[in-house]
């Protein structure tokens, strides 16, 4: 199992994410929660932690998750 670009994949953490970050940035999916993604926590994790693959993001999905990014990061949008 190697994640690509733009799968969405359910981890175990063990922990509960913090929510109402104003960089929780919220990609309407059908397979997501409202705020899935948190920028501002952006880690890597082993493919041991990785339970299932839940789906794929189309590319305004990745672009929407890439702008938070950036702004968190302080960089110019390109």
């Amino acid at each position: 199992m190697q994640p690509t670009r733009g799968e969405v994949w359910l981890l175990d953490l063990g922990m509960a994410a913090l929510r109402g970050s104003p960089f929780e940035i919220c990609v309407h999916a059908p397979f997501l929660k409202p705020g899935a993604f948190l920028v501002q926590g952006i880690s890597t994790h082993p493919k041991a932690w990785a339970i299932r693959r839940i789906g794929v993001l189309t590319r305004d999905q990745i672009a929407a998750v890439m702008t938070g990014l950036r702004s968190w990061l302080g960089l110019a949008q390109v």
